[in-house]
């Protein structure tokens, strides 16, 4: 992976067929991704959100995470479960440092309500990420009289909603068998895959499309949610994805927060080329983030409906070129074309239907 970041491709087969730092050395020269300049090579090397991250410049870094917490059945051996997890951390992230895992031991009856005691030994936890130290991920177990939870914290920029499904599936898997099998990839080993299929696509028609989006000024925004949600009616009934957005769109311009219908749109990005089954089985932040634009108002409910699902159907390969494109593409041309484009100001990620059973 520390190669891939600096333009070279290495297979893990190269690693046994080359066993020495000369044999590899000739094998990464000849291996290079892309026929353009180095450092235009390393560019690319890199999940578009990682590039959107990266060009942000956020004050705290750091603290651009996801977290969740786990409860633990009595039978849990927290030692074991823990020496699984740092193996499973290990393997899934070589270029990452080991964090050490925190533990807290709280046996007073009379203590602070757990959930106090979650939110602050998530706080500490998250205190100890430090992406320029390559500190990525942490996790600590609190043990309060019968209860116990493992609160795990990991920086966005290595996970995202898919990978949280692998990561924890890892756990469970290396838990009960001892040993490490089947685990997930990082998302970079497949990385040289795409861009090479990436290469030798005709952009025009895409291009033609992104170019009837808004132009203008890219700062990021943060929008309060009571702004939105108080314009926003939803149905009590069940309502398709074409319809729920249909609604947020109208809140967004019935609330004022953009003066036209515009808003990102957050896919699980894992359903570029022919890569499918290899992507569903990769962990980190690859998501697909692209604006979505609706040019008709002043529309009808119904009819509004119908245009927002017209417009999702015309969306060029569901909108997960728009990140390679605008952050990674080769053709510098191309990306500032796509860099002129005003990003909305609202994200929504839409992750599907859940089903509520009783058991």
């Amino acid at each position: 992976i520390e190669a891939r970041h600096h333009g070279l491709f290495v297979t893990i087969n190269s690693i046994y067929d080359h066993s020495t730092l000369r044999g590899m050395a000739i094998h990464c020269q000849s291996k290079t991704i892309f026929s353009k300049k180095s450092n235009e090579a390393s560019h690319l090397l890199y999940l578009p959100a990682e590039r959107w991250f990266q060009a942000q410049k956020f004050a705290e870094p750091n603290q651009w995470n996801q977290w969740l917490t786990l409860p633990l059945h009595s039978e849990v051996d927290v030692e074991r479960l823990q020496t699984s997890m740092d193996h499973v951390f290990r393997a899934i992230f070589p270029m990452a440092q080991p964090s050490t895992a925190i533990k807290v031991l709280q046996k007073s009856k009379e203590s602070m309500p757990l959930v106090e005691q979650i939110s602050r030994l998530k706080q500490t936890i998250e205190n100890s990420i430090d992406i320029k130290q390559k500190i990525y991920y942490s996790y600590g177990f609190l043990i309060s009289g019968q209860e116990t939870r493992c609160v795990v914290v990991v920086h966005h920029l290595v996970i995202d909603i898919v990978s949280w499904y692998l990561l924890l599936d890892a756990f469970v898997k290396t838990y009960q068998k001892g040993v490490l099998s089947d685990l997930p990839s990082p998302a970079h080993i497949l990385l040289p895959k795409i861009y090479q299929h990436l290469e030798h696509m005709n952009w025009s028609k895409e291009l033609a499309y992104w170019q009837t989006y808004p132009k203008g000024q890219n700062d990021f925004h943060v929008t309060q949610p009571s702004v939105l949600t108080k314009s926003l009616s939803l149905p009590l009934h069940s309502i398709s994805y074409s319809e729920l957005l249909s609604f947020i769109l109208m809140a967004i311009v019935k609330s004022k927060i953009e003066e036209i219908p515009y808003i990102a749109l957050e896919g699980h990005g894992r359903g570029l080329g022919n890569y499918e089954d290899e992507a569903a089985h990769t962990i980190g932040w690859v998501a697909a983030l692209y604006p979505f634009y609706v040019p008709e108002q002043n529309l009808d409910h119904y009819q509004w409906q119908l245009h927002v699902e017209k417009a999702l159907q015309q969306l060029p390969e569901n909108g997960q070129h728009f990140g390679f494109l605008r952050y990674a593409c080769q053709d510098s041309s191309i990306r500032h074309q796509l860099q002129n484009l005003r990003l909305p100001k609202v994200c929504f990620n839409y992750l599907g239907y859940v089903s509520i059973k009783t058991n």
